[in-house]
C-alpha cells in the first residue's frame, strides 16, 4: 500500500508539471519597449454615394507601428507568435484568445459608425502588430496587422465630426501563441488621434418640361375645363437628398387681386394666366404655394426623382368676352435648394 501511494504523487506532480509546460506563464517585466502606434487619420471622407454597411476606413492602409518586443528564452515560446494588442472586450475569453473565425462588432457612442474587427482573437483582441514564429529569446522590430475596419452605420446630412478611434481602451498587452496565461501588460503610444469630418453633401442638376397647350375656346377658359398640362421638374443628384427645398415663382408676377396660395401666375396676355397644382403629394397637394420656400411632405427614396405640377389656363377677367384671343405665354422659375 505504502509504494502505491507514492506512485500515485508521482503521477500526480508530473500531470501538474506538464500542464504548467502546456500554458505559458506572465513574464515579471514587459516583452515590448518604445512601442508606437500611428493612425494616418484622414480630415474628412466624403460619404456621399455610401450606403449604409460600406466601408469608410481601412485601418490596415493607415496604422504604422514602431518599436520592439522579445519573447522570453523558455523551451515553450519556440515556434510561438508574439502578438502585441489592446484589449477592447472583457472579461478576457477562456483557451486560445486567437481563433481566426471570430468576429468583433462595436458601434460608436454616437451611432454613426460601426468597427468590425475580422479575425479579433476570441472577440476580445485588436491585432496591432506580431512576430511569426519566432525563436527562443528572438525579438525585433514590430509590423502591423490591423485588420480593423470602419463601416458606415447611418448618415447624417452635412458635415458631422466623428472620433474614429473610440474603440481604443488603451490596455495593451503582449501574448504568446494566443495563451491567456502568457498576458503582460504593456505601455503602447498612441499617436495621429483626431476627429474625422464625414462629408454627406449630394449635388444635383434639375431640369424642366415645357408645356404647349393647343387651341382652346374662350368658353373653357372662362369655365375653368381646359384639360391641365402636366410639367415635371426631374432631379439628378449623385445620392439621395435627405432634404431639401423648392420655390416655385414666376417672371411674370401674380395678378393683383390674387395670393400666393392660390398658385394663379400672370401671362403676357392680360386676360389670361395659369392654375399652378400638383400633381402629386410628394411636396403637397392643391395649389401650389408660390413665392415660399417649400419642405417637401415625402422625401426622395432614390437619387433621381421627378416633382409633376398640373398647369391649367384660367380667366382673368370676369366675363368671357372680355377674354382676348391669341397666344398666352408664361413662365416659371424653380429655385431647388439641397441641404
Amino acid at each position: 500500500m505504502l509504494n502505491l501511494s507514492k506512485k500515485t504523487s508521482l503521477n500526480i506532480l508530473v500531470l501538474f508539471t506538464l500542464w504548467g509546460l502546456l500554458l505559458p506563464k506572465e513574464s515579471p517585466a514587459a516583452r515590448c519597449t518604445g512601442v508606437t502606434v500611428h493612425f494616418n487619420i484622414p480630415d474628412e471622407i466624403s460619404i456621399t454615394g455610401k450606403k449604409v454597411g460600406d466601408i469608410i476606413l481601412d485601418f490596415e492602409k493607415i496604422t504604422t507601428i514602431s518599436g520592439s518586443c522579445k519573447k522570453e528564452n523558455t523551451s515553450i515560446t519556440e515556434g510561438q507568435y508574439l502578438y502585441l494588442v489592446d484589449r477592447i472586450k472583457q472579461p478576457t475569453p477562456p483557451g486560445n484568445w486567437c481563433g481566426d473565425d471570430s468576429v468583433f462588432s462595436e458601434i460608436s457612442p454616437d451611432g454613426i459608425v460601426r468597427l468590425l474587427d475580422q479575425p479579433s482573437c476570441g472577440q476580445s483582441l485588436i491585432y496591432y502588430g506580431l512576430f511569426r514564429n519566432l525563436a527562443q529569446g528572438a525579438g525585433g522590430v514590430l509590423s502591423p496587422f490591423n485588420h480593423n475596419k470602419l463601416l458606415l452605420n447611418k448618415k447624417i446630412p452635412g458635415r458631422t465630426k466623428i472620433n474614429p478611434l473610440f474603440f481604443i481602451r488603451n490596455d495593451f498587452v503582449s501574448l504568446i501563441g494566443g495563451y491567456p496565461d502568457s498576458l503582460q501588460s504593456e505601455f503602447v503610444a498612441i499617436s495621429g488621434v483626431k476627429d474625422i469630418d464625414l462629408v454627406y453633401t449630394p449635388s444635383c442638376s434639375a431640369r424642366l418640361e415645357n408645356v404647349v397647350f393647343p387651341e382652346q375656346t374662350s368658353s373653357a377658359i372662362q369655365s375653368g375645363t381646359v384639360t391641365p398640362q402636366q410639367a415635371s421638374i426631374n432631379v439628378s443628384c449623385d445620392d439621395i437628398l435627405p432634404k431639401y427645398t423648392v420655390k416655385i415663382s414666376s417672371p411674370r408676377g401674380i395678378p393683383d387681386d390674387k395670393t400666393p396660395t392660390d398658385g394663379i401666375i400672370k401671362s403676357d396676355n392680360p386676360s389670361v394666366g395659369y392654375r399652378l397644382t400638383w400633381g402629386d403629394n410628394q411636396v403637397g397637394t392643391g395649389n401650389v404655394a408660390l413665392n415660399s420656400a417649400l419642405t417637401p411632405a415625402r422625401l426622395p427614396s432614390t437619387s433621381n426623382f421627378s416633382l409633376p405640377i398640373d398647369i391649367r389656363p384660367v380667366s382673368l377677367v370676369p366675363k368671357v368676352e372680355d377674354i382676348i384671343s391669341g397666344p398666352s405665354g408664361s413662365s416659371i422659375q424653380v429655385d431647388l435648394t439641397f441641404n
